[in-house]
Parts: structure tokens; C-alpha cells; sequence
């Protein structure tokens, strides 16, 4: 289940990269969503209980939980600024 897990994280950053450098663009609110989601689907399959929990989920989900306050972060910043310009 891991190795599913780490192949689809690996394949999504790929295609996303690809993505980002074929548009010239960051997409900071694409990748904030991005993050985000990555972070409920991780707390669904814990409820679900599709893996076992132990120490090495422990690190991923703070590492999740990091990526999905910082896209919260620059989604909020991006729609205050968005007010102030218009």
C-alpha cells in the first residue's frame, strides 16, 4: 500500500511540474488546492483505516498537515489581495 501511495504522490509532482513548466506559471492556488486535497484524502484513508497505523504515517501526516496550512495560508493572502486590487 505504501508503494501505491509514494507512486501516485511521485506521479501527481511530475505531471503537475510538467504542467507548471510548460505554462511558464507557478499556479500557487492550483497547488494550494492541490495540497489541501492531498491532505483530507490522507485523513479519509486514516478513518477508513486502509493502512495500519505507526510510527512512519506519523511524519507523512505532519508533513500533509505543514503543506495543507501553508496552502491555506496563500489561499487566504491571495484573496485578500484580490479584494485590495479590484
Amino acid at each position: 500500500m505504501t508503494t501505491i501511495i509514494f507512486i501516485l504522490l511521485i506521479a501527481f509532482e511530475i505531471i503537475f511540474a510538467s504542467y507548471c513548466i510548460h505554462t511558464a506559471s507557478i499556479q500557487p492556488k492550483v497547488k494550494s488546492y492541490a495540497r489541501l486535497l492531498g491532505f483530507g484524502i490522507f485523513i479519509i484513508l486514516c478513518f477508513l483505516k486502509v493502512f495500519e497505523w505507526g510510527m512512519r504515517w506519523y511524519l507523512l501526516g505532519l508533513l500533509l498537515l505543514i503543506l495543507a496550512v501553508k496552502g491555506v495560508y496563500i489561499l487566504i493572502s491571495t484573496a485578500k489581495k484580490d479584494k485590495t486590487i479590484s
